[in-house]
């Protein structure tokens, strides 16, 4: 079956194709290191920020519910991939963390993304993937998306 050409003239079936097929491919690159692309935004949001995070960060980042990413941290804490530490400013709550290593794992994993996504679109032009990365920024900002790092990449994954 094609696609009907109203879907195919869809911006929200188009960007939700693509986000799907780019989820496939970060379930492929991460398969070795047993993680899905859920904890893989987790563990970069907790790796990048230098600091233990709360779960309620986490959710504001991944746009999960605050149960979900509970699950996600049980089974990246059972993992070996984070730790949970008690909140200095409230004990009754805690903070995640990388553990060592996930710490130490991050830049390979990164690496290997990278490679993976590079070959992949290898076939767009440098440029073309920039402004699709403003573009989806755009977006973003127009349907209410929390404000971007000032140091936003344009990495694929």
């Amino acid at each position: 079956m094609t696609i009907p050409r109203s879907l195919e003239g869809a911006l929200g079936f188009n960007i939700t194709r693509v986000a799907l097929l780019f989820r496939r491919e970060l379930i492929v690159a991460l398969q070795e290191y047993d993680l899905t692309p859920e904890q893989w935004q987790i563990l970069v949001a907790i790796v990048e920020s230098e600091q233990a995070v709360d779960q309620t960060a986490l959710a504001q980042v991944t746009l999960k519910d605050k149960p979900n990413v509970s699950r996600i941290l049980k089974r990246m804490e059972r993992d070996g991939w984070v730790e949970r530490v008690v909140n200095p400013e409230d004990a009754r709550a805690k903070l995640v963390r990388p553990s060592e290593q996930a710490t130490e794992q991050y830049p390979e994993i990164r690496r290997t993304l990278e490679g993976h996504f590079e070959e992949l679109l290898r076939p767009l032009d440098a440029e073309v993937s920039t402004q699709m990365v403003e573009l989806t920024h755009q977006l973003r900002k127009v349907l209410g998306d929390p404000p971007r790092s000032s140091e936003a990449s344009t990495f694929s994954a």
